[in-house]
Protein backbone atom coordinates (compact mmCIF):
# COMPACT_ATOMS: atom_id res chain seq x y z
CA UNK A 1 0.00 0.00 0.00
CA UNK A 2 1.30 3.71 -1.20
CA UNK A 3 1.86 5.31 2.56
CA UNK A 4 0.02 8.33 3.31
CA UNK A 5 2.76 10.38 4.13
CA UNK A 6 4.69 9.52 0.60
CA UNK A 7 1.41 10.95 -0.97
CA UNK A 8 1.64 13.98 1.02
CA UNK A 9 4.93 14.39 0.37
CA UNK A 10 4.44 13.89 -3.38
CA UNK A 11 1.85 16.41 -3.29
CA UNK A 12 3.87 18.99 -1.57
CA UNK A 13 6.55 18.80 -3.98
CA UNK A 14 4.63 18.89 -7.24
CA UNK A 15 2.70 22.00 -5.82
CA UNK A 16 6.10 23.66 -5.00
CA UNK A 17 6.85 23.37 -8.59
CA UNK A 18 3.28 24.73 -10.00
CA UNK A 19 2.28 27.55 -7.45
CA UNK A 20 3.10 31.08 -9.28
CA UNK A 21 2.33 34.12 -6.92
CA UNK A 22 -0.28 35.88 -8.86
CA UNK A 23 -1.50 33.20 -11.41
CA UNK A 24 -4.13 30.74 -11.62
CA UNK A 25 -3.72 27.31 -10.11
CA UNK A 26 -5.30 24.21 -8.51
CA UNK A 27 -7.35 22.87 -5.51
CA UNK A 28 -6.53 19.02 -5.09
CA UNK A 29 -7.25 16.79 -2.33
CA UNK A 30 -5.61 12.89 -1.53
CA UNK A 31 -8.23 10.77 -0.09
CA UNK A 32 -8.20 7.27 1.65
CA UNK A 33 -11.82 5.57 2.07
CA UNK A 34 -13.54 8.56 3.74
CA UNK A 35 -10.53 9.95 5.20
CA UNK A 36 -9.03 13.15 3.93
CA UNK A 37 -5.73 12.78 3.85
CA UNK A 38 -4.73 16.03 1.79
CA UNK A 39 -7.09 18.83 1.22
CA UNK A 40 -5.29 21.99 -0.48
CA UNK A 41 -4.70 24.63 -2.97
CA UNK A 42 -3.30 27.26 -4.18
CA UNK A 43 -3.47 30.04 -6.68
CA UNK A 44 -6.21 32.42 -7.55
CA UNK A 45 -9.82 31.59 -8.26
CA UNK A 46 -9.95 35.21 -9.79
CA UNK A 47 -6.43 37.11 -10.85
CA UNK A 48 -8.58 40.32 -11.12
CA UNK A 49 -9.14 40.61 -7.95
CA UNK A 50 -6.72 38.90 -6.26
CA UNK A 51 -9.04 36.21 -4.68
CA UNK A 52 -7.48 33.07 -3.67
CA UNK A 53 -8.59 29.88 -4.72
CA UNK A 54 -9.71 27.55 -1.87
CA UNK A 55 -11.44 24.25 -1.44
CA UNK A 56 -14.79 26.21 -1.40
CA UNK A 57 -14.34 27.63 -4.68
CA UNK A 58 -16.51 26.11 -7.54
CA UNK A 59 -15.37 25.21 -10.96
CA UNK A 60 -16.67 23.67 -13.83
CA UNK A 61 -15.27 19.95 -13.88
CA UNK A 62 -16.32 19.42 -17.39
CA UNK A 63 -16.09 15.93 -18.38
CA UNK A 64 -15.89 14.45 -14.97
CA UNK A 65 -19.58 14.99 -15.58
CA UNK A 66 -19.79 11.44 -17.83
CA UNK A 67 -20.03 9.44 -14.89
CA UNK A 68 -23.10 11.71 -13.45
CA UNK A 69 -24.88 11.29 -16.52
CA UNK A 70 -24.65 7.45 -17.02
CA UNK A 71 -25.11 6.68 -12.74
CA UNK A 72 -28.23 8.72 -13.40
CA UNK A 73 -29.42 6.59 -16.56
CA UNK A 74 -28.50 3.18 -14.37
CA UNK A 75 -30.96 4.62 -12.06
CA UNK A 76 -32.97 4.63 -14.70
CA UNK A 77 -32.54 1.43 -16.09
CA UNK A 78 -32.78 0.02 -12.30
CA UNK A 79 -36.80 0.93 -12.06
CA UNK A 80 -37.54 -0.54 -15.62
CA UNK A 81 -37.78 2.99 -17.19
CA UNK A 82 -35.25 2.62 -19.85
CA UNK A 83 -33.64 -0.30 -21.39
CA UNK A 84 -29.92 -0.12 -21.78
CA UNK A 85 -29.85 -2.28 -24.40
CA UNK A 86 -32.39 -0.57 -26.33
CA UNK A 87 -31.79 1.71 -29.73
CA UNK A 88 -31.28 5.28 -28.33
CA UNK A 89 -30.88 5.69 -32.40
CA UNK A 90 -31.30 2.95 -35.26
CA UNK A 91 -28.67 0.66 -34.52
CA UNK A 92 -27.04 2.39 -31.79
CA UNK A 93 -27.49 1.22 -27.80
CA UNK A 94 -27.82 3.91 -24.95
CA UNK A 95 -24.77 1.40 -23.73
CA UNK A 96 -23.06 2.66 -27.19
CA UNK A 97 -23.47 5.95 -25.88
CA UNK A 98 -22.20 5.43 -22.96
CA UNK A 99 -19.03 3.10 -23.98
CA UNK A 100 -18.08 5.57 -26.27
CA UNK A 101 -19.02 3.41 -29.02
CA UNK A 102 -21.37 4.80 -31.18
CA UNK A 103 -19.54 6.09 -34.49
CA UNK A 104 -21.76 9.66 -34.12
CA UNK A 105 -19.73 12.75 -34.65
CA UNK A 106 -18.72 14.89 -32.31
CA UNK A 107 -20.53 17.47 -31.51
CA UNK A 108 -17.92 20.32 -30.33
CA UNK A 109 -16.09 19.53 -33.97
CA UNK A 110 -19.35 19.14 -35.76
CA UNK A 111 -19.92 22.61 -34.62
CA UNK A 112 -16.55 23.73 -35.81
CA UNK A 113 -16.66 22.30 -39.31
CA UNK A 114 -19.36 25.08 -39.55
CA UNK A 115 -17.14 27.78 -38.11
CA UNK A 116 -17.73 27.40 -34.76
CA UNK A 117 -15.62 27.80 -31.25
CA UNK A 118 -15.79 27.44 -27.80
CA UNK A 119 -15.70 31.10 -27.21
CA UNK A 120 -18.91 31.40 -29.54
CA UNK A 121 -22.03 30.87 -27.75
CA UNK A 122 -24.38 29.03 -29.56
CA UNK A 123 -28.41 27.42 -27.83
CA UNK A 124 -28.06 23.85 -27.07
CA UNK A 125 -31.06 23.30 -28.78
CA UNK A 126 -29.48 24.27 -31.95
CA UNK A 127 -26.38 22.23 -31.25
CA UNK A 128 -28.19 19.36 -31.18
CA UNK A 129 -30.32 20.19 -33.73
CA UNK A 130 -26.96 20.15 -35.66
CA UNK A 131 -25.42 16.86 -34.85
CA UNK A 132 -28.89 15.14 -35.42
CA UNK A 133 -29.23 16.43 -38.85
CA UNK A 134 -25.58 14.14 -39.94
CA UNK A 135 -25.54 11.18 -41.53
CA UNK A 136 -21.64 10.79 -41.50
CA UNK A 137 -20.35 8.08 -38.82
CA UNK A 138 -17.08 7.08 -37.71
CA UNK A 139 -17.70 3.01 -37.91
CA UNK A 140 -19.85 0.93 -37.33
CA UNK A 141 -21.90 0.90 -33.56
CA UNK A 142 -19.81 -1.45 -31.22
CA UNK A 143 -16.92 -1.72 -33.13
CA UNK A 144 -14.43 1.27 -32.07
CA UNK A 145 -14.04 3.22 -29.79
CA UNK A 146 -13.99 7.85 -30.32
CA UNK A 147 -14.17 9.97 -27.70
CA UNK A 148 -17.55 11.86 -28.01
CA UNK A 149 -19.81 14.64 -26.47
CA UNK A 150 -22.63 13.75 -28.11
CA UNK A 151 -23.22 10.57 -27.10
CA UNK A 152 -24.07 11.94 -23.56
CA UNK A 153 -25.81 15.37 -24.86
CA UNK A 154 -27.85 12.30 -25.97
CA UNK A 155 -28.11 10.50 -22.27
CA UNK A 156 -28.91 13.90 -20.70
CA UNK A 157 -31.64 14.35 -23.38
CA UNK A 158 -33.16 10.52 -22.87
CA UNK A 159 -33.03 11.10 -18.76
CA UNK A 160 -35.25 14.84 -19.34
CA UNK A 161 -38.05 12.89 -22.04
CA UNK A 162 -38.75 9.95 -19.09
CA UNK A 163 -38.69 12.32 -16.09
CA UNK A 164 -40.40 15.09 -17.62
CA UNK A 165 -38.12 17.48 -15.76
CA UNK A 166 -34.45 19.08 -16.68
CA UNK A 167 -31.44 17.08 -16.33
CA UNK A 168 -30.24 19.69 -13.43
CA UNK A 169 -32.57 18.83 -11.33
CA UNK A 170 -32.24 15.13 -11.70
CA UNK A 171 -28.94 15.07 -10.99
CA UNK A 172 -29.83 17.35 -8.32
CA UNK A 173 -32.32 15.28 -6.63
CA UNK A 174 -30.66 11.75 -7.22
CA UNK A 175 -27.24 12.30 -6.74
CA UNK A 176 -25.63 15.68 -5.88
CA UNK A 177 -27.88 16.48 -3.18
CA UNK A 178 -27.84 12.82 -1.35
CA UNK A 179 -24.11 12.96 -1.38
CA UNK A 180 -23.24 16.15 0.26
CA UNK A 181 -22.50 17.86 -2.65
CA UNK A 182 -24.02 21.01 -1.45
CA UNK A 183 -22.26 23.57 -3.99
CA UNK A 184 -22.25 21.26 -7.00
CA UNK A 185 -24.82 22.34 -9.90
CA UNK A 186 -25.02 21.08 -13.62
CA UNK A 187 -24.62 24.78 -15.51
CA UNK A 188 -26.80 24.22 -18.58
CA UNK A 189 -26.87 28.12 -19.69
CA UNK A 190 -23.35 29.84 -20.84
CA UNK A 191 -25.08 33.36 -18.54
CA UNK A 192 -26.24 31.73 -15.66
CA UNK A 193 -25.02 32.89 -12.31
CA UNK A 194 -23.55 30.23 -10.17
CA UNK A 195 -22.69 31.03 -6.60
CA UNK A 196 -18.81 31.14 -5.58
CA UNK A 197 -17.65 30.20 -9.11
CA UNK A 198 -14.14 31.29 -9.96
CA UNK A 199 -12.87 32.22 -12.99
CA UNK A 200 -10.89 30.41 -15.77
CA UNK A 201 -7.73 31.77 -18.02
CA UNK A 202 -5.80 30.55 -20.37
CA UNK A 203 -2.21 30.85 -21.19
CA UNK A 204 -1.12 32.32 -24.50
CA UNK A 205 2.24 33.87 -25.66
CA UNK A 206 2.68 33.53 -21.76
CA UNK A 207 0.28 35.90 -21.10
CA UNK A 208 -2.93 35.04 -19.08
CA UNK A 209 -6.00 35.35 -20.64
CA UNK A 210 -9.59 35.08 -19.51
CA UNK A 211 -11.53 32.37 -20.72
CA UNK A 212 -14.92 32.43 -21.21
CA UNK A 213 -16.54 29.45 -21.69
CA UNK A 214 -19.75 29.75 -24.44
CA UNK A 215 -20.29 25.85 -24.29
CA UNK A 216 -23.95 25.67 -23.30
CA UNK A 217 -23.34 22.46 -20.99
CA UNK A 218 -25.24 19.72 -19.87
CA UNK A 219 -24.76 16.25 -19.69
CA UNK A 220 -21.75 15.52 -21.25
CA UNK A 221 -19.74 18.16 -19.27
CA UNK A 222 -21.82 20.93 -17.51
CA UNK A 223 -21.39 19.99 -13.70
CA UNK A 224 -19.82 23.28 -11.62
CA UNK A 225 -18.57 21.51 -8.37
CA UNK A 226 -15.94 22.95 -5.81
CA UNK A 227 -13.24 20.22 -4.37
CA UNK A 228 -14.73 20.07 -1.58
CA UNK A 229 -17.88 18.70 -3.60
CA UNK A 230 -15.46 16.24 -5.23
CA UNK A 231 -14.31 15.14 -1.76
CA UNK A 232 -17.50 14.06 -0.95
CA UNK A 233 -17.99 12.42 -4.08
CA UNK A 234 -14.85 10.68 -3.74
CA UNK A 235 -16.27 9.46 -0.02
CA UNK A 236 -19.42 8.03 -1.63
CA UNK A 237 -17.15 5.83 -4.09
CA UNK A 238 -15.97 4.40 -0.60
CA UNK A 239 -19.57 4.12 0.92
CA UNK A 240 -21.71 3.46 -2.07
CA UNK A 241 -24.15 5.43 -0.24
CA UNK A 242 -25.48 6.76 -3.52
CA UNK A 243 -25.51 4.89 -6.63
CA UNK A 244 -24.77 1.10 -4.45
CA UNK A 245 -23.82 -1.63 -6.74
CA UNK A 246 -24.88 0.76 -9.77
CA UNK A 247 -21.25 2.40 -9.01
CA UNK A 248 -19.78 -1.27 -10.03
CA UNK A 249 -21.80 -1.19 -12.71
CA UNK A 250 -20.54 1.88 -14.24
CA UNK A 251 -17.00 0.51 -13.91
CA UNK A 252 -17.85 -3.07 -16.16
CA UNK A 253 -16.17 -3.00 -19.58
CA UNK A 254 -17.52 -3.95 -22.45
CA UNK A 255 -16.03 -5.60 -25.77
CA UNK A 256 -15.89 -4.15 -29.21
CA UNK A 257 -17.69 -6.39 -31.63
CA UNK A 258 -14.11 -8.31 -32.38
CA UNK A 259 -13.79 -9.02 -28.67
CA UNK A 260 -11.55 -6.52 -27.50
CA UNK A 261 -12.26 -5.01 -24.20
CA UNK A 262 -13.10 -1.42 -24.65
CA UNK A 263 -11.07 0.84 -21.66
CA UNK A 264 -13.85 3.24 -21.62
CA UNK A 265 -16.65 1.62 -19.16
CA UNK A 266 -19.54 4.16 -18.67
CA UNK A 267 -18.55 7.66 -18.39
CA UNK A 268 -15.19 6.58 -16.35
CA UNK A 269 -12.21 5.19 -18.03
CA UNK A 270 -10.67 1.64 -16.54
CA UNK A 271 -7.14 1.71 -17.31
CA UNK A 272 -4.07 0.37 -15.70
CA UNK A 273 -1.21 3.17 -14.95
CA UNK A 274 2.56 1.81 -14.34
CA UNK A 275 1.29 -1.18 -12.41
CA UNK A 276 -2.12 0.42 -10.96
CA UNK A 277 -5.32 -0.65 -11.77
CA UNK A 278 -7.04 2.65 -11.65
CA UNK A 279 -11.07 4.30 -12.27
CA UNK A 280 -11.50 7.55 -13.02
CA UNK A 281 -12.06 10.54 -15.84
CA UNK A 282 -10.65 14.09 -16.64
CA UNK A 283 -12.32 17.10 -18.11
CA UNK A 284 -11.65 20.15 -20.01
CA UNK A 285 -13.43 23.19 -20.69
CA UNK A 286 -11.85 26.56 -21.58
CA UNK A 287 -9.87 27.55 -18.74
CA UNK A 288 -11.11 24.57 -16.18
CA UNK A 289 -9.27 20.95 -15.70
CA UNK A 290 -9.86 18.74 -13.89
CA UNK A 291 -8.84 15.05 -13.01
CA UNK A 292 -10.75 12.68 -11.02
CA UNK A 293 -8.67 8.81 -10.48
CA UNK A 294 -9.43 6.28 -8.05
CA UNK A 295 -6.99 3.22 -7.37
CA UNK A 296 -10.17 1.10 -6.06
CA UNK A 297 -7.13 -1.78 -4.48
CA UNK A 298 -6.38 0.92 -2.16
CA UNK A 299 -9.42 2.59 -2.17
CA UNK A 300 -7.38 5.62 -2.96
CA UNK A 301 -8.70 9.00 -4.51
CA UNK A 302 -6.72 11.96 -5.97
CA UNK A 303 -8.76 15.07 -7.35
CA UNK A 304 -6.48 17.83 -9.25
CA UNK A 305 -9.34 20.84 -10.24
CA UNK A 306 -7.34 24.36 -12.03
CA UNK A 307 -8.88 27.01 -13.27
CA UNK A 308 -5.98 27.42 -16.29
CA UNK A 309 -4.61 25.30 -19.00
CA UNK A 310 -0.83 25.80 -17.86
CA UNK A 311 -0.93 22.36 -16.27
CA UNK A 312 -2.12 19.22 -16.88
CA UNK A 313 -4.28 17.53 -13.87
CA UNK A 314 -4.11 14.12 -15.64
CA UNK A 315 -0.22 14.39 -15.69
CA UNK A 316 0.04 15.86 -12.42
CA UNK A 317 -2.65 13.21 -10.56
CA UNK A 318 -0.44 10.75 -11.91
CA UNK A 319 2.91 12.34 -11.23
CA UNK A 320 1.96 12.55 -7.77
CA UNK A 321 1.11 8.31 -7.53
CA UNK A 322 4.10 7.75 -9.19
CA UNK A 323 6.57 10.17 -6.54
CA UNK A 324 4.84 8.49 -3.53
CA UNK A 325 6.15 5.37 -4.87
CA UNK A 326 9.07 6.31 -5.53
CA UNK A 327 9.13 5.93 -9.43
CA UNK A 328 10.64 8.83 -11.79
CA UNK A 329 7.41 10.57 -13.48
CA UNK A 330 9.50 11.32 -16.33
CA UNK A 331 10.58 7.77 -17.03
CA UNK A 332 7.64 6.93 -18.44
CA UNK A 333 7.63 9.65 -21.26
CA UNK A 334 8.84 8.33 -24.91
CA UNK A 335 12.34 10.12 -25.35
CA UNK A 336 12.82 11.99 -28.83
CA UNK A 337 15.71 10.62 -30.02
CA UNK A 338 12.84 7.66 -30.41
CA UNK A 339 10.87 9.36 -32.98
CA UNK A 340 11.80 10.81 -36.15
CA UNK A 341 10.16 14.44 -36.27
CA UNK A 342 8.16 15.77 -39.21
CA UNK A 343 4.73 15.44 -40.67
CA UNK A 344 3.42 11.88 -41.14
CA UNK A 345 0.43 11.32 -43.61
CA UNK A 346 -2.38 8.55 -44.00
CA UNK A 347 -3.87 8.02 -47.45
CA UNK A 348 -6.09 5.14 -46.12
CA UNK A 349 -7.34 7.24 -43.29
CA UNK A 350 -7.28 10.76 -45.07
CA UNK A 351 -5.31 11.71 -41.61
CA UNK A 352 -2.04 13.94 -41.00
CA UNK A 353 0.02 14.14 -37.67
CA UNK A 354 3.03 16.07 -36.87
CA UNK A 355 5.77 14.34 -34.39
CA UNK A 356 7.39 16.74 -32.45
CA UNK A 357 10.43 16.58 -30.47
CA UNK A 358 10.17 19.30 -27.44
CA UNK A 359 12.57 19.12 -24.20
CA UNK A 360 14.08 15.81 -24.70
CA UNK A 361 10.86 14.02 -25.54
CA UNK A 362 8.86 13.08 -28.21
CA UNK A 363 5.22 14.54 -28.91
CA UNK A 364 2.00 14.50 -31.45
CA UNK A 365 -0.13 17.65 -32.98
CA UNK A 366 -2.85 16.44 -34.45
CA UNK A 367 -6.02 18.24 -35.36
CA UNK A 368 -4.54 20.81 -33.26
CA UNK A 369 -4.27 19.37 -30.22
CA UNK A 370 -0.50 18.34 -28.38
CA UNK A 371 0.02 15.69 -26.14
CA UNK A 372 3.15 13.52 -24.98
CA UNK A 373 3.77 9.51 -25.59
CA UNK A 374 4.93 7.07 -23.45
CA UNK A 375 7.60 4.46 -23.82
CA UNK A 376 5.15 2.29 -25.94
CA UNK A 377 3.84 4.82 -27.57
CA UNK A 378 0.09 5.72 -25.98
CA UNK A 379 -0.76 9.06 -25.73
CA UNK A 380 -0.29 10.54 -22.30
CA UNK A 381 -3.87 12.47 -22.06
CA UNK A 382 -7.25 10.81 -21.60
CA UNK A 383 -9.93 9.68 -23.24
CA UNK A 384 -8.20 9.26 -26.17
CA UNK A 385 -6.72 5.92 -27.76
CA UNK A 386 -3.65 6.91 -29.87
CA UNK A 387 -0.40 4.34 -29.91
CA UNK A 388 2.52 5.42 -32.23
CA UNK A 389 4.13 1.91 -33.27
CA UNK A 390 7.01 4.33 -35.64
CA UNK A 391 4.75 3.94 -38.84
CA UNK A 392 1.18 3.87 -37.66
CA UNK A 393 -1.79 4.21 -34.76
CA UNK A 394 -2.80 1.34 -33.46
CA UNK A 395 -6.24 2.31 -31.76
CA UNK A 396 -8.84 0.87 -28.97
CA UNK A 397 -10.01 -2.14 -31.00
CA UNK A 398 -7.06 -2.63 -32.23
CA UNK A 399 -7.02 -1.94 -35.84
CA UNK A 400 -4.44 -0.07 -37.68
CA UNK A 401 -3.91 3.20 -39.28
CA UNK A 402 -0.46 3.35 -41.62
CA UNK A 403 1.29 6.69 -42.13
CA UNK A 404 4.21 7.69 -44.28
CA UNK A 405 6.61 10.38 -43.36
CA UNK A 406 6.01 13.78 -46.03
CA UNK A 407 7.46 16.97 -47.13
CA UNK A 408 4.75 19.11 -46.70
CA UNK A 409 6.12 21.74 -49.25
CA UNK A 410 4.54 21.81 -52.46
CA UNK A 411 0.97 23.03 -54.04
CA UNK A 412 -2.76 23.07 -53.17
CA UNK A 413 -4.68 20.81 -55.20
CA UNK A 414 -5.83 22.11 -58.73
CA UNK A 415 -9.46 22.91 -58.72
CA UNK A 416 -10.17 24.19 -54.65
CA UNK A 417 -11.18 27.47 -56.31
CA UNK A 418 -14.91 27.91 -55.63
CA UNK A 419 -18.36 27.50 -52.91
CA UNK A 420 -18.73 24.07 -51.47
CA UNK A 421 -21.54 23.22 -49.69
CA UNK A 422 -22.74 20.50 -46.68
CA UNK A 423 -26.29 20.48 -47.19
CA UNK A 424 -26.61 18.36 -43.41
CA UNK A 425 -23.96 20.72 -42.19
CA UNK A 426 -25.78 23.77 -43.64
CA UNK A 427 -22.02 25.56 -44.07
CA UNK A 428 -20.62 26.89 -47.11
CA UNK A 429 -16.63 26.81 -47.31
CA UNK A 430 -15.64 29.95 -50.18
CA UNK A 431 -12.17 29.07 -50.88
CA UNK A 432 -9.58 31.31 -53.31
CA UNK A 433 -5.76 30.22 -53.17
CA UNK A 434 -5.32 29.47 -50.27
CA UNK A 435 -7.94 31.07 -47.76
CA UNK A 436 -10.79 29.62 -46.77
CA UNK A 437 -13.90 31.56 -45.81
CA UNK A 438 -16.38 29.37 -43.64
CA UNK A 439 -20.25 30.27 -43.22
CA UNK A 440 -21.83 28.32 -41.05
CA UNK A 441 -25.76 27.87 -39.56
CA UNK A 442 -24.62 29.57 -36.05
CA UNK A 443 -21.57 31.33 -36.98
CA UNK A 444 -20.10 32.85 -40.01
CA UNK A 445 -17.29 34.70 -41.33
CA UNK A 446 -14.33 32.56 -40.55
CA UNK A 447 -11.23 32.72 -41.96
CA UNK A 448 -9.15 29.42 -41.93
CA UNK A 449 -5.66 29.13 -44.18
CA UNK A 450 -5.12 25.86 -46.58
CA UNK A 451 -1.71 24.44 -45.96
CA UNK A 452 -0.58 21.62 -48.76
CA UNK A 453 0.20 18.19 -47.53
CA UNK A 454 0.78 15.51 -50.37
CA UNK A 455 -0.99 15.15 -53.67
CA UNK A 456 -5.10 16.26 -53.46
CA UNK A 457 -4.44 16.60 -50.09
CA UNK A 458 -4.28 19.22 -47.40
CA UNK A 459 -4.90 20.79 -44.01
CA UNK A 460 -7.58 23.44 -43.04
CA UNK A 461 -6.71 25.95 -40.51
CA UNK A 462 -8.96 28.44 -38.54
CA UNK A 463 -7.44 31.41 -37.89
CA UNK A 464 -9.00 32.40 -34.55
CA UNK A 465 -10.59 30.62 -31.67
CA UNK A 466 -9.75 29.40 -27.96
CA UNK A 467 -7.71 26.19 -29.18
CA UNK A 468 -6.07 25.47 -32.98
CA UNK A 469 -9.13 24.10 -35.05
CA UNK A 470 -7.05 22.06 -37.77
CA UNK A 471 -9.25 19.75 -40.07
CA UNK A 472 -7.89 17.58 -42.93
CA UNK A 473 -9.36 17.50 -46.60
CA UNK A 474 -9.11 16.15 -49.62
CA UNK A 475 -10.30 16.59 -52.99
CA UNK A 476 -11.78 12.84 -54.04
CA UNK A 477 -11.78 11.41 -57.53
CA UNK A 478 -15.54 11.67 -57.46
CA UNK A 479 -15.76 15.81 -57.21
CA UNK A 480 -16.06 15.66 -53.63
CA UNK A 481 -13.88 17.89 -51.00
CA UNK A 482 -14.07 15.39 -47.63
CA UNK A 483 -13.03 17.43 -44.50
CA UNK A 484 -11.91 14.93 -41.46
CA UNK A 485 -11.60 16.46 -37.95
CA UNK A 486 -10.98 14.15 -34.70
CA UNK A 487 -13.86 12.47 -34.08
CA UNK A 488 -15.91 13.90 -37.29
CA UNK A 489 -15.16 12.47 -39.96
CA UNK A 490 -16.26 11.81 -43.83
CA UNK A 491 -18.38 15.04 -43.83
CA UNK A 492 -18.30 15.70 -48.08
CA UNK A 493 -18.72 19.06 -49.50
CA UNK A 494 -19.73 19.32 -53.30
CA UNK A 495 -19.94 22.70 -55.07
Amino acid sequence: MIADTNLVNAARTVRERLDRPGWPGAAFAIMRGTDIVLRDAFGLASVELGTPLSAATVMTVASVTKQFTCLALHMLAKEGRIDLDGDALPGITYRHLMHNASGLPEIMETYALGGGDLSAPAPRAALLDLVRRQSARNFKAGTDFAYCNTNFAYLHDAAERIEGRPFAEILRDRILGPAGMKTAILGTRQDEVIPGLGNGYLVRDGKLRRAVDAWPGGGEGGLRASLDDMIEWARNWSTKKVGGELLDAICMRRPFANGRPNFYASGVQVAPWRGLDTVGHGGLMPGFLTEFIRVPAEDLTVIVIANSDRFQPWLVAREILDRARGLDPDAIRLKAESIVPGTYFSEGGGLSLDLLAQDGYAFVRQHGATFGLDVEGNALRGGFAFRWDGSGVIGANGDRIAYRRIDPAGALPKGLDGVWRHAELGAAYMIDGAALRIDGPLRGGVWADLEPLAGASFRIRARDGWYPRVFDAKLRDDGALQVNAGRSRGFAFRQ
